[in-house]
């Protein structure tokens, strides 16, 4: 996943896990080639460089997998 809905927890709780714009705001995600937005302003883009994002990604993942039983993430971006 990069990136999740404007009222996740994370927002909140933990806006350092976000992509930002010059200003401190956190932003949708923004195409690498053009540096402009993709349009999906519904979502706010996760920041992966931040690596306790990536930690706290990684519980969420492996609770879905050992706790919930599930056996895959469908990742499509």
């Amino acid at each position: 996943p990069n990136h999740t809905g404007w009222d996740h927890v994370w927002i909140k709780e933990h806006p350092e896990y976000y992509t930002k714009n010059e200003k401190g705001e956190i932003i949708d995600p923004i195409n690498p080639e053009t540096g402009k937005t993709w349009g999906w302003t519904d979502v706010a883009d996760l920041n992966y460089d931040n690596q306790n994002l990536r930690a706290a990604m990684t519980a969420d993942m492996k609770y879905w997998l050992q706790k919930e039983g599930i056996d895959g993430f469908r990742c499509d971006v």
